[in-house]
């Protein structure tokens, strides 16, 4: 009944036609890349489809979802920094599949496939329908996107970011702020939504109500939620902060980031895996700023404030390079900037841009997907 009442709603509504092949044409890809080459570099390791897609930190969501919270103090690795919405969504829907693994797959893909209308949706009410889904289509194949299908967060919180920004555009503040509380629920960069829509509302609003002000202001509710939890659970109020010490995660002047990178690819042998990684980090880093300096003029100032403030947000967060390389993990949050999508496909209207991109991403999402389910740390 419900799949039939979907195909009805997607047969009326042509946009969605588009949307559903792209989110349809990339997962299934990236579905067959995890079945076929499973342990490709690996052979003697024995895994499940499972296993592939839940590897790194999707380990750390099952055990969220299985074990609860715990942690033996800040220098030992422990789950309390692993936000709580996502295992707790996929931890409920299980209740229904009967299987965790199976519901946090669900989970992952149902979010990407509703952000990517919320995505569709805003790029529209600037740009035309060619826009717009080109702007889908340029983040789907971006080289890091097989990250939406896996046990990770990213798709569930720009779900829910997406979802806020969308709701703020049609004057549904009390929609938007609940999108945007469950997004700070979902990951601490979530709380970037109060400037956001701070701004959006004095730049749209003629007239002011306290009552949509209490309701913006109530977004830190999400993050504070975990916090009293945590503080209860393991007597820490800031444990998802202070727990990164055991990663050896530091903040620090980025530009001394780059300079450790740089440094890295001098030491290591010039044919090493994380010498390739680091320089296409480097790659990915730039591309990503110019695309923010290219949105400046380009983009509605809210949606450039968002994307600025998630550059500031995590750029200045690194690796110690004693313990590992300084740039991991940096190029998956930029990714969450997913605003500067609509101005790379506004760029994208230019042919040699566009075979450029396009080229470039699907090399190297078929690259890094296939390294990924191998078992290789690739962000």
């Amino acid at each position: 009944m419900f799949l039939l009442k979907f195909i009805r709603i997607i047969r009326k509504k042509s946009f969605l036609h588009d949307i559903l092949y792209i989110f349809l044409a990339t997962r299934i890809a990236i579905f067959f890349l995890a079945l076929f080459f499973i342990g490709f570099s690996n052979v003697d390791r024995n895994i499940t489809l499972y296993d592939a897609f839940s590897q790194w930190d999707g380990q750390w969501y099952l055990k969220v979802a299985t074990e609860g919270y715990h942690w033996n103090g800040p220098y030992t690795q422990a789950n309390v920094a692993f936000f709580p919405l996502y295992p707790l969504t996929a931890k409920i829907l299980s209740l229904a599949t009967h299987n965790l693994e199976l519901s946090f797959l669900i989970v992952s893909n149902v979010s990407y496939f509703i952000f990517l209308i919320f995505l569709y949706k805003i790029t529209n009410f600037f740009y035309d329908r060619e826009t717009s889904i080109r702007t889908v289509w340029y983040l789907s194949i971006f080289p890091l996107s097989f990250i939406f299908s896996i046990f990770y967060n990213e798709s569930l919180f720009l779900m829910m970011v997406a979802g806020a920004i969308y709701f703020a555009y049609k004057k549904r503040w009390s929609v938007a702020v609940l999108f945007a509380i469950l997004g700070a629920l979902a990951r601490g960069a979530g709380l970037v939504l109060l400037p956001t829509l701070l701004f959006y509302y004095f730049k749209s609003s003629k007239k002011y109500k306290f009552s949509e002000l209490i309701q913006i202001l109530m977004i830190p509710v999400g993050i504070m939620l975990f916090s009293i939890y945590l503080w209860f659970k393991v007597g820490d109020f800031l444990a998802y902060i202070h727990i990164l010490k055991a990663w050896k995660i530091l903040y620090q002047n980025p530009l001394i980031t780059i300079a450790s990178t740089f440094e890295l690819i001098k030491i290591l042998p010039k044919y090493n895996y994380f010498t390739a990684l680091s320089i296409f980090d480097l790659i990915i880093l730039v591309f990503l700023f110019i695309l923010l300096i290219l949105s400046y003029k380009r983009l509605p100032k809210e949606l450039f404030l968002f994307s600025i403030l998630i550059f500031i947000f995590y750029i200045s967060k690194s690796w110690d390079p004693t313990f590992f390389y300084p740039m991991g993990s940096t190029n998956r949050y930029l990714f969450e900037a997913f605003p500067l999508f609509l101005t790379l496909a506004k760029l994208g209207k230019n042919k040699f841009i566009d075979v450029s991109y396009v080229a470039f991403s699907l090399i190297f999402l078929g690259i890094l997907s296939l390294s990924f389910f191998s078992g290789k740390w690739v962000f």
